[in-house]
């Protein structure tokens, strides 16, 4: 059976080699090892939530715009508004951009305006 991760980080790795002018963040893609899973826990631990609790509830249908749809209604509420364990209980979006403090609000006068 060949290893999904691997090609698709091959393919990744190809295409960003042909890119004249790459991101940052691209230059610093690796493949994990075949067999490895302890390479890249975080995206297994990802995989198998994305399995348990998304495809195996009935979303694998066969139009892929409606699995695209359906599919980015799940990470919207993954990653929005469903605590997780590992980050204490807080959402995904509350560990990466943690609400800054609001700046005050003051009324602006709308009378006088040049017509």
């Amino acid at each position: 059976m060949e290893h999904i991760g691997n090609t698709l980080a091959d393919e990744t790795i190809v295409a960003v080699s042909k890119m004249k002018d790459p991101p940052v963040w691209l230059g610093e893609l690796e493949r994990s090892r075949t067999r490895h899973p302890k390479d890249n826990a975080g995206l297994e631990r990802f995989n198998r939530t994305l399995q348990e609790e998304f495809l195996r509830e009935g979303n694998a249908v066969a139009n892929p715009i409606e699995f695209n749809r359906r599919l980015t209604q799940w990470l919207i509420e993954y990653n929005f508004f469903r605590p997780h364990a590992a980050l204490g209980y807080k959402c995904p979006i509350q560990v990466m951009a943690p609400a800054q403090e609001a700046l005050p609000m003051y009324p602006s006068p709308t009378t006088g305006a040049a017509n």
